[in-house]
């Protein structure tokens, strides 16, 4: 009998034990990845490794003799370009987010300043201004959609549809919680 006391002490201390560890290391584990992320980002690679800017071709498009924009000639399917801020081919890139604010490529009038410019952007996840069908975009745009072929984003599901704000409750819990209730 004090065996089986003792074999029941045991399971319920390796239980606990279990629990602990469930509840402290795997969001520290969790944590620990979005830290790796985040550093291969500034570094500049993607999460397979590439190096961001090999996912990329740029021309650089004149104007008057002056580099006027980037235009991209080439993407590489979920790379790291297209997952971050969502470019295309044919995308002509005409602004370059800076930690001053954004910086008009027609300005910089060097090419390759321009494109380094373009891997800092991913590396500080700042915006690109981009022409794509004649309209002015922002990149990354929020909730925008993932492009045919490519992996979705991590963060960039399809949003909730709106929540139905006929009754009362539910239009005080959207008020709680921060949610326009139109």
């Amino acid at each position: 009998m004090r065996a089986g006391f003792g074999l029941i002490a045991l399971l319920v201390g390796v239980a606990v034990m279990i629990w602990v560890f469930s509840r402290t290391q795997i969001p520290v584990a969790q944590e620990g990845k979005k830290a790796q992320d985040k550093a291969r980002q500034i570094a500049g690679f993607d999460e397979d490794g590439e190096r961001a800017s090999d996912t990329i071709t740029l021309e650089p498009q004149s104007s008057g003799g002056r580099v006027s924009s980037l235009f991209v000639t080439a993407i590489k399917a979920g790379g790291a370009m297209e997952r971050h801020f969502g470019l295309m081919k044919d995308d002509t890139i005409v602004e370059v987010g800076t930690q001053g604010g954004l910086q008009k490529v027609r300005d910089l009038n060097d090419d390759e300043m321009a494109t380094a410019l373009v891997s800092e952007a991913y590396q500080k996840k700042l915006p690109l201004v981009v022409v794509r069908n004649g309209e002015r975009l922002t990149l990354p745009m929020a909730n925008r959609p993932t492009p045919p072929g490519a992996p979705a984003a991590p963060g960039t599901a399809n949003p909730a549809p709106p929540a139905d704000n006929s009754n009362p409750l539910n239009r005080q819990l959207d008020a709680i919680q921060g949610i326009p209730t139109h």
